[in-house]
């Protein structure tokens, strides 16, 4: 477990996260790649959150107390992508809110196995190497520390720390 110092208090967690979102919008079902200057109309569409918050909600998931140290605005895509990490119960007391929009999206076009991207990214409103350093002030690098209770009654990540195969990946614990 890690405490991460936040103001005055500290968050215990697992993992720190630093890092951003994404809000990702994925088309699939294409008949094929579009063309400029022609619309083509896809079977399905998804949105989503993308970037940190896939890890954070994958590990969330395993049992892992994952405080993440995101930057959200107060735009539509920051606010979804928010929301569905409360939803995945991610600790975001190390998230930092801003009254401003910072809008991170990603669309993707999926056609025939291939993938092409079109990403648009608002300048930082904060300096977010800074807050993410802020983040792991109190969580001391190389520090063994054991998973919590929730992860270990799931059996999956402490098996999994423990160096037995957990899927197709081998996870290792650091002593």
């Amino acid at each position: 477990m890690s405490a991460s110092l936040v103001g005055e208090f500290y968050v215990e967690c697992d993992v720190f996260l630093p890092g951003d979102y994404f809000y990702d919008l994925i088309y699939t079902g294409l008949p094929e790649f579009p063309t400029l200057g022609r619309e083509v109309y896809g079977t399905g569409i998804l949105a989503t959150g993308g970037a940190m918050f896939i890890t954070a909600a994958s590990l969330r998931r395993l049992g892992v107390r994952v405080g993440w140290a995101a930057c959200f605005g107060n735009d539509e895509y920051s606010q979804y992508v928010r929301r569905l990490a409360v939803e995945e119960d991610v600790d975001l007391n190390l998230a930092q809110d801003v009254d401003r929009p910072y809008r991170r999206v990603t669309t993707a076009i999926s056609c025939q196995g291939e993938r092409a991207f079109v990403t648009y990214v608002d300048p930082p409103p904060i300096d977010i190497e800074a807050h993410w350093r802020r983040g792991m002030a109190a969580s001391p690098p190389g520090q063994a520390l054991p998973p919590s209770p929730e992860a270990v009654s799931r059996g999956s990540l402490w098996k999994a720390c423990g160096g037995t195969r957990a899927g197709n990946a081998r996870i290792f614990r650091t002593s």
